[in-house]
This record gives C-alpha cells, structure tokens and sequence, in this order.
C-alpha cells in the first residue's frame, strides 16, 4: 500500500494514528505536553494548508494566510475542541495575527 500521507501534518497524523489505535511509537514523548502555541499553529496549519514552520506570531491571517471567514470559523472550531473552550464569533472577528490566536486560547484558558 503506497503511504501517500503528502500535505498531511504530523500532528494530524499522530492524532489519526492515536484515533485508530495505532502501536507504532510516536516521535514526541507523550509524557511532555506540547505548548499552547504550538498546537495553535498546528491547527492554524492544518486549516490553511501553509506549514506551521513558516508561521509566526506576527503572521497575519487576511494578508498572509488569505484566511476567509470560512476557514475563520474552522479554525474557530478547531480551537474550541483543542482546548475546550468557547471562541465567540465577535472575539475570533477581531483576530488578526496567529499570535492573537495564541493570546485568545491562553487568555480562554485562564
């Protein structure tokens, strides 16, 4: 079977790999949590299709990214089951940089 996994992130493949019960051994230590920022980004990357190594805190999401208000709502909801917490339309509407995001899931979270 060809792995034809190109345009996937690893995040999104472990969590597709965990999901299904895989055994195969994950890069990461699972006992080291990854940071806020870095699963912002990996859901800001798997939105948008722009890899999360070429994101900064200062990326802006209209210019940048060419974030449309339907990607705006994915990654919305992206965040709200990542974290477990409410992202109301009129908080992610003011959003303008990844690092924004980052600052709205922290400050979410408390």
């Amino acid at each position: 079977m060809a792995d034809n996994t190109t345009g996937i992130s690893e995040s999104a493949k472990q969590q597709l790999a965990a999901a299904m019960g895989s055994n195969s051994p994950v890069k990461k230590s699972q006992s080291v949590p990854e940071s806020t920022e870095s699963r912002v980004f990996a859901i800001v990357e798997d939105a948008t299709g722009v890899d999360k190594e070429e994101l900064t805190s200062k990326t802006t999401l209209d210019d940048d990214l060419n974030v449309d208000s339907l990607t705006l709502v994915d990654i919305a909801v992206r965040l709200e089951e990542e974290f477990n917490i409410d992202v109301e339309d009129e908080a992610i509407n003011k959003v303008g940089t990844v690092g924004q995001l980052v600052k709205l899931v922290e400050k979410r979270l408390g």
